[in-house]
């Protein structure tokens, strides 16, 4: 059998360590379930600052404690690897909770994937958060699947033509017009404010990942004054 490369032994090891903390950020920010690609992109780069600074924490206690400094030997987290690890990981789970499932023999835990009592197949948290991750994921496809619905229906009711020859149909087009219109800059308005918090939601994510970029380079020109 041929034996493992260090870089691989490497990467492994990195991915048991931080794969609980991964998992729980992804459960926390759900960047995989954002309708905008950018602020997908944002939030797994946020995530994979969030597991650069716990590394280096680690890194920096563990040579503390010992003669040998962990910190040159750190990889740099991006978005993309973080995205692709969680997606493996998550692809994994998949498969083991089928696999679960189906050999099931409790009458006590359902078939029903997701569900509190499916999360009981499972003994450590990561599996139990992948499965409410799964759930939301299947809620999250449910519920754009009803959006497009809904959005296609209203593209049939307002493109098709009214018959105005009646007078008294005219009228009652008038009125459903206007309640539309009604309807329609109601919608505006929430729309405006969902778009209000997103801008500001992003700003507020793109001044902690300053701040913690900030809080990296520091923690680097710190190391670099001590040696």
């Amino acid at each position: 059998m041929f034996k493992k490369s260090f870089y691989k032994e490497t990467q492994e090891n990195i991915v048991e360590e931080i794969k609980e903390d991964l998992v729980r950020l992804v459960l926390t920010h759900l960047p995989h379930l954002q309708l905008s690609k950018v602020r997908q992109d944002d939030l797994w780069e946020f995530i994979a600052i969030k597991l650069n600074n716990r590394l280096l924490k680690d890194a920096l206690n563990e040579t503390l404690s010992s003669k040998f400094s962990k910190v040159d030997e750190l990889p740099t987290l991006n978005g993309p690897f973080i995205k692709t690890l969680y997606d493996k990981l998550f692809k994994d789970f998949k498969k083991r909770l089928v696999f679960k499932v189906n050999n099931n023999t409790s009458p006590l835990i359902e078939f029903n994937y997701g569900s509190n009592r499916t999360m009981d197949l499972f003994d450590e948290p990561v599996e139990k958060m992948l499965c409410k991750l799964y759930d939301m994921e299947s809620q999250s496809i449910e519920l754009l699947s009803k959006i497009s619905l809904e959005n296609l229906e209203e593209t049939y009711r307002t493109e098709l033509t009214p018959d105005f020859e009646d007078s008294s149909k005219y009228h009652e087009n008038d009125k459903a017009a206007k309640k539309r219109l009604s309807i329609d800059t109601e919608k505006d308005d929430i729309y405006k404010q969902q778009l209000q918090k997103q801008v500001a939601s992003v700003m507020k994510l793109e001044a902690e990942n300053k701040r913690l970029l900030a809080l990296n380079q520091q923690l680097l020109e710190d190391m670099g004054s001590t040696r």
